[in-house]
This record gives C-alpha cells, sequence and structure tokens, in this order.
C-alpha cells in the first residue's frame, strides 16, 4: 500500500530516518519506521496515559542504538534496521518483543480507561534505494475478529505478519525460534 503524504510530513520522515542512521552503529541496513496506529484518535502520553506508562515502563529494555522507539500524537513509531542477508531480509528478534510489548499496553491501557481506539495498525515505512516513500499494512489489529485482537497480537502473530513480507527476525546471527506468546522480561518489567 502506497501512500501518499503531504511534503513536509515526507520530509520529517526522511529526517528522522537519516538522524537515525547517522547514530545507529550497524554494518550494513536500510533504517525503517514500524507504526502503530490507530484508526481513530490518537495514541499518545496524553490521550492513553496509562498504555504510555506501561510502555515506558516495559520497553526501556529493548532500545539501542539500533532500535528507537518516537511517541507522536498518531501513535509510537520503532525506528529499527533492516538488513539484508543472503537474500533474506530481516529485522533483530527484539524488534518484535518490542512491538509486542507496545500491543500489550495499549490493552492494557484500554482497560484501565484510556479512550484508545481498539482498532490499531502495524505500518513499515521507509524510503526505498530510490528515494520514493513506501508503507505497507503489515498487520490490522480488529476488536471484533479475535484472531486479530489486541489479545491475539502477541509475538507470534506478529512473526507471522512480517512473514508475509518475506521479513524474518534474527538474534546473534542466528533464526529466533523464541517463543513470543509470554510478555518478554527486560531489566524494567515488574516481575
Amino acid at each position: 500500500m502506497n501512500v501518499i503524504e503531504d511534503a513536509a510530513w515526507l520530509t520529517k520522515l526522511r529526517y528522522r530516518l537519516e538522524d537515525f542512521r547517522a547514530t545507529a552503529i550497524f554494518a550494513q541496513g536500510t533504517p525503517c519506521s514500524l507504526k502503530i496506529r490507530p484508526h481513530t484518535g490518537h495514541f499518545c502520553g496524553a490521550s492513553a496515559p496509562h498504555a504510555y506508562a506501561l510502555i515506558e515502563q516495559r520497553t526501556r529494555g529493548f532500545l539501542s542504538s539500533t532500535i528507537w522507539l518516537g511517541d507522536h500524537d498518531t501513535g509510537p513509531e520503532v525506528l529499527c534496521v533492516l538488513t539484508m542477508k543472503d537474500g533474506q531480509a530481516t529485522l533483530r528478534a527484539s524488534v518484535a518483543a518490542l512491538l509486542q510489548e507496545i500491543f500489550q499496553a495499549a490493552e492494557a491501557g484500554i482497560g484501565a480507561g484510556d479512550s484508545l481506539d481498539r482498532r490499531l495498525d502495524l505500518l513499515w515505512r521507509g524510503f526505498d534505494e530510490s528515494g520514493a516513500y513506501f508503507e505497507h499494512l503489515v498487520m490490522r489489529v480488529e476488536p471484533d475478529a479475535p484472531a486479530h485482537s489486541l489479545q491475539a497480537a502477541g509475538g507470534k502473530a506478529i512473526v507471522e505478519a512480517f512473514a508475509r513480507w518475506n521479513i524474518c527476525f534474527t538474534e546473534n546471527r542466528k533464526t529466533s525460534q523464541q517463543k513470543f506468546d509470554q510478555p518478554q522480561q527486560s531489566a524494567n518489567t515488574p516481575r
């Protein structure tokens, strides 16, 4: 799905990705944006304070020079590196775990009273080698479809959604076989 956005917004996204590229420490790869966006309304600290408190608490252990988390009115944005090795596009397994934590925080925030739309899209965005913008719908979370609900948006569903785009997840240069059905424990996750 290619979307035409206004030039000012595209310039801001291009600058964010270029800032990320300049700061991130990696040998090879293409910066990309993974956006979680509600169908209506906002998904930010002001509109979803319970969800964002959990996001801030649970995600610090996943962030690094190659994985950033941005807060925008329209939803959280993960900047990360897409690498190609032996013809296979890959993301780090910790990116899937981070996305899972965000979806779980959204569900918990809604349960605690946040007015967040339960219909969330996970978008993969960036610029190709020629500089053209792209935006692809990776996964849609729908409250009325149990197989696509926030509760079903676990790590396994995230991995399967990216697999439809021929993107796999790796950790330590091996394909991750990690099960994502349970929340990942990070240094900042309460036990």
